[in-house]
């Protein structure tokens, strides 16, 4: 049997470790599936925000290793430049960092986004 395998969007992590109002409803979305991803960009939006809302460090990382981070690689920034569809490189980096490795199931509050990357990836 595979693992079903999710990535979030950078949106969903800021929802969930910022604790805003649609944390519960991510949440059953991702108890869905296996494995659950985030980048290594994400992280650093995570310890961006989070810090800047005066969380600790250690509570990030506490939040952050309940996930499998993945690595950005000059691979994830070419296929970025590959399946951009518009100028938010952001959206096209963190898509390549799933589509680099094999995960067709994301989940994002950026609706413009899977709108747009509707032809490479689920949206759930």
């Amino acid at each position: 049997m595979t693992k079903k395998t999710l990535f979030l969007d950078a949106s969903v992590m800021l929802e969930l470790v910022l604790g805003r109002a649609k944390t519960s409803e991510i949440l059953s979305k991702i108890k869905q599936f296996d494995e659950v991803c985030i980048s290594m960009l994400t992280v650093h939006l995570i310890y961006y925000f989070g810090l800047k809302q005066k969380m600790s460090i250690p509570d990030l990382d506490f939040f952050i290793q309940r996930f499998k981070v993945l690595n950005l690689t000059s691979s994830s920034y070419k296929i970025a430049m590959q399946i951009c569809q518009d100028e938010d490189f952001e959206d096209a980096l963190q898509l390549a960092c799933a589509f680099e490795n094999g995960i067709k199931n994301v989940i994002t509050l950026d609706n413009k986004m899977a709108n747009l990357y509707k032809s490479y990836f689920k949206f759930v």
